[in-house]
């Protein structure tokens, strides 16, 4: 039988497509890390009022005690001071007392004409900040200075100076030490005579001279 030549044959169905697929690759597993628990927060510390209406700027700053100051500072290592009061200015002014390390020397002219007394407020000021005025050398003439620096210290307890009176030598020291009114005056008639006694009673470690208070009357 013949086919109409208009019929085709029906054709083989194409071949199927292989579709590729990219399969992204997996990667291995990692063990999971057990979560660390956070600590507990610390509870707030109650402020602390710190001495003067203030705060601590932290912890520490309250874990510490104020420190308590001083009572009365005190003035450690001062050297003995010895004060030379002199109408004549010479007198001090070419004494060895000025070479001695080991005191410390303040002079003071004492005019005739009068006017301020700055010696007496130097050696006050020096007793009550501790710095000890030793010895105090004077003339006849300021018996009224001895007497009121002597009242000073003996108001505020601490021990006056010892004072060294330089008078001619016609004044005897039981004369001197009873117009005075002390009994524990050093009488002396030159000015070598009051360096020596002044470093004898200092006690000056650097005094190379004589130890014997010559011209010097207890």
């Amino acid at each position: 039988m013949r086919q109409d030549s208009h019929s085709l044959e029906p054709s083989a169905p194409p071949a199927e497509a292989v579709a590729t697929v990219i399969v992204p690759a997996v990667p291995k597993a990692v063990p999971a890390v057990p979560a660390v628990p956070s600590p507990p927060a610390a509870p707030a510390a109650a402020a602390t009022v710190v001495a003067g209406g203030g705060y601590p700027s932290g912890p520490s700053a309250a874990a510490k005690p104020a420190a308590k100051p001083a009572a009365h500072p005190k003035v450690f290592g001062v050297k003995p001071t010895v004060v030379w009061v002199d109408g004549n200015p010479e007198a001090f002014q070419t004494s060895r007392l000025n070479t001695e390390r080991g005191i410390t020397f303040q002079g003071f002219p004492s005019p005739k004409g009068g006017g301020g007394r700055p010696w007496v407020s130097y050696i006050q000021e020096r007793m009550v900040a501790d710095a000890r005025v030793a010895v105090a050398i004077m003339n006849s003439k300021h018996k009224e200075d001895a007497a009121e620096i002597r009242k000073f210290c003996e108001e505020r307890r601490v021990q006056p100076p010892r004072f060294i009176v330089m008078c001619g030598k016609r004044n005897t020291p039981e004369d001197v030490r009873r117009d005075w009114g002390m009994k524990d005056l050093l009488v002396v008639h030159d000015w070598g005579d009051a360096a020596t006694a002044a470093l004898n009673e200092v006690g000056s470690a650097h005094h190379s001279g004589p130890t014997v208070r010559a011209g010097v009357e207890m």
